[in-house]
């Protein structure tokens, strides 16, 4: 409860949900004052690692699957490490579609067939797998105005 106070003084909000508003916006902001030079420049997975990522590492039993649950439409992606928690954010009603990211990485190349998602949501990533995170880049990035949200 403790960290849960901290963030609500910190960002005025009560919720992770709040959090994640406020960054949100912040990234959007930014976003806008970058040039479609540099997005060319760099390559859609580039850009979309260094510009249109917004991270969170907030530990165990905060939210972040029920955010996802209750914030994910159904245009939007999620990524998850495995199965189980694939079935557990089905079973917390997320009607987005959920991919597996272990399945995708054997897929890679990336399928053209794949959606294009506005937001792509992505649950629990071990940042000590830049490979792994590559690929969910490397799979969804398409334009400058997506946005990649991962929750740890």
């Amino acid at each position: 409860m403790k960290f849960k106070a901290t963030f609500a003084r910190l960002f005025n909000t009560r919720s992770i949900g709040g959090v994640v508003n406020h960054a949100l916006a912040v990234n959007s902001m930014f976003r806008r004052r970058l040039s479609e030079k540099i997005y060319k420049q760099q390559g859609a997975a580039t850009f979309a690692e260094e510009y249109q990522t917004v991270r969170f590492d907030v530990g165990r039993h905060t939210g972040k699957s029920h955010l996802i649950a209750q914030r994910a439409t159904p245009n939007d992606a999620v990524v998850v490490m495995n199965e189980f928690e694939r079935e557990y954010l089905r079973g917390l009603g997320c009607r987005s579609p959920i991919y597996n990211l272990q399945a995708l990485a054997k897929a890679v190349p990336a399928n053209p067939s794949l959606p294009l998602p506005k937001v792509i949501w992505v649950s629990s990533m071990d940042r000590n797998n830049p490979e792994l995170e590559r690929v969910i880049y490397d799979t969804f990035a398409a334009n400058p105005d997506q946005t990649f949200i991962f929750l740890g």
